[in-house]
């Protein structure tokens, strides 16, 4: 059994990061790691996929009752969840602690540092924007910083703003992008989705993105508005994600632009890579992403991309070659580029291609794995060495 590698992670709500999580832990216990996570706020859908890959799952005493707790019924929760995870990394003593997500890292680091943790590692999933207006939160980070080994970016985009605005030393940094396993796109049930769907003979697109303001469902309902007259006589978009508070706000916008009849919100589903796999366009219209985990399961599905320049997006697709970029916050772009791949199957084929190549090259689930097996080896052999030549050490995974 290798070194043990215990992961905090605030929820196990399904999310690009949190299913990025349970995807890498139940690889490395396969691998012969010793892998265990700690949910800061109790169970979530992704609990019984953890379970099945023989993660071992910690999770405070107290049950949620409900989603959207009071105030003061939330802090306490919390207050019993910090204490509880002290207490459970005290008696387990992992060699290894991993921070996923902001709250993950402000309250799992202080406490790993309290039990002696001996390697602290946290992974930034997105751009630091999350501090805008949390000044507390963005001074506890970068004090935090300084007690890490190793803090890793999903893109170079957010490693460029760990070193340049937060002042992360170059020796502590380095990039390991998600990735994907491109198995889990073989014999999906894609007939039977279409069917219930009913999206035979339709020209499909499809955003998967939790309902929230800043992944941009608003610019492209109005986006495709603009498009709807250069469009296929039978089309749909198919919007799929969990409602996190403005559903009925899409829905309403939806209803004004006259296009209500041809959006589907599909809320949360279990068959997202099938109906990935029944659509014609992939769509990410966000203001701000780390690296988006819907755009590589779109590539990986063999979608042309329309993505927005944020973020890593363009570490990801090459414009024009794997898919179409255009700037966040214009519906007008955003409407050209849905028009041209509408227009030109020939352009989608060829794009989409190309975007499952660059998945299978760039973004394997393996690789990803690999690259932290490299990384816990390497921190533990104790040399002094850089993260970047941890990482390049090809013996460091085998060791």
């Amino acid at each position: 059994m290798r070194s043990s590698v215990f992961y905090i992670v605030p929820t196990l709500k399904i999310g690009g990061a949190e299913r990025q999580l349970v995807a890498l832990t139940r690889r490395l216990v396969q691998k012969g790691w010793n892998v265990s996570v700690y949910s800061l706020y109790g169970e979530g859908p992704l609990l019984q996929e953890l379970e099945a890959g023989k993660v071992k799952v910690f999770l405070p005493p107290l049950k949620s009752a409900d989603d959207s707790p009071s105030a003061l019924t939330g802090v306490f929760r919390l207050t019993v969840a910090t204490f509880h995870l002290l207490f459970v990394l005290l008696k387990e003593k992992p060699r290894i602690v991993h921070f996923f997500l902001p709250a993950a890292y402000l309250v799992g680091a202080p406490l790993a540092i309290i039990a002696g943790a001996p390697i602290r590692v946290v992974t930034r999933h997105s751009m630091n924007i999350y501090q805008q207006g949390r000044p507390l939160s963005r001074i506890a980070e970068k004090i935090l910083h300084r007690r890490m080994q190793a803090i890793i970016a999903v893109s170079f985009s957010i490693l460029r703003e760990l070193h340049d605005e937060e002042r992360v030393p170059r020796d502590r940094l380095a990039v390991i992008h998600n990735g994907l396993d491109l198995a889990e796109f073989e014999d999906l049930p894609v007939q039977r989705t279409r069917a219930e769907l009913h999206l035979d003979g339709t020209f499909v697109m499809v955003v998967v993105a939790n309902l929230i303001p800043y992944k941009g469902h608003s610019d492209l309902l109005k986006a495709i508005a603009i498009a709807k007259p250069d469009l296929p006589a039978d089309w749909r978009l198919l919007v799929v994600g969990r409602d996190d508070g403005t559903g009925e706000e899409l829905r309403s916008l939806a209803d004004r632009l006259g296009i209500e009849d041809k959006v589907r919100f599909l809320g949360q589903r279990n068959d997202v890579l099938s109906i990935l796999c029944c659509s014609h366009v992939g769509l990410v219209p966000s203001h701000q992403e780390g690296l988006s985990i819907a755009i590589l399961e779109g590539m990986a599905a063999g979608l042309p991309m329309i993505v927005t320049d944020v973020g890593g997006s363009s570490e990801m697709v090459i414009d024009g070659e794997s898919g179409l970029i255009v700037p966040p916050k214009n519906p007008q772009r955003l409407a050209e580029a849905i028009i041209k791949l509408a227009k030109e199957p020939d352009l989608r084929r060829r794009l989409g291609q190309s975007g499952r190549r660059l998945a299978q090259q760039k973004f394997s689930l393996e690789l990803c794995v690999e690259r932290h097996e490299r990384l816990y080896s390497g921190l533990c052999d104790a040399l002094p060495r850089s993260v970047n030549e941890i990482l390049l050490d090809s013996r460091a995974a085998r060791d």
